[in-house]
């Protein structure tokens, strides 16, 4: 298996160069992994990476990046690029306070509440800190709420495969799923779809 980090050795890098280190799925969607060795992932650099998503962005309508946990040089870099930010949160106190930090920090480098949105993740109704606790500390309303499905999640995980493929009709899969169409429908993504049955569309994800 390929990882970005191969774009490095392959010489001038270019779009087909590019799809050849990817995995692709049986659903369409193309995966650029990131290595699991800590020695190679220094090797990325924010101008290879800028170099990447650039060819990225004219192969793929949509590109969807998993950020990490960690604000480093190449993590601000792709942050700096993108049309939106999803900041993945449970209802618990340590996370409401790195919320908040996170939020402050994207304000100070002029990141806008339109592109930063908040995403409750394995939501529970009965939980001591509330939605509304989070909304009062970040200062900003949630965008979106996953509920926690259990069940479908580990059945997920263990098979490895996807819960919204594998349990399409769970709460969880179904909460995925309108986040996707919300997203897409806020950059008119959903009507082009719609519009292009008789074109050849580009593929619809690139996931990181």
């Amino acid at each position: 298996e390929y990882t970005i980090t191969d774009a490095i050795v392959t010489g001038s890098l270019d779009e087909r160069r590019l799809k050849g280190l990817m995995t692709e799925h049986e659903t369409g969607v193309h995966l650029l992994s990131t290595p699991e060795d800590p020695v190679e992932a220094e090797k990325i650099s924010p101008g290879l990476l800028l170099e990447v998503f650039s060819l990225l962005k004219s192969m793929y309508d949509v590109i969807v990046v998993d950020a990490g946990h960690f604000f480093d040089s190449r993590v601000l870099e792709v942050l700096s690029l993108a049309d939106t930010i999803l900041v993945m949160a449970s209802l618990d106190v340590p996370t409401v306070r790195n919320v908040r930090s996170c939020l402050t920090l994207f304000d100070q480098l002029g990141y806008t509440q339109e592109k930063v949105k908040i995403v409750v993740n394995r939501h529970q109704k009965k939980s001591k800190v509330t939605a509304e606790d989070l909304e009062e500390t970040a200062e900003t309303k949630i965008f979106w709420s996953i509920p926690n499905d259990y069940k479908p999640l580990i059945a997920s995980i263990d098979s490895g495969v996807p819960a919204i493929i594998q349990s399409a009709k769970s709460k969880v899969s179904r909460a995925i799923e309108d986040l996707s169409h919300e997203l897409l429908q806020m950059y008119g993504e959903d009507e082009a779809e719609d519009d292009a049955e008789e074109t050849e569309p580009k593929p619809q994800t690139a996931s990181r």
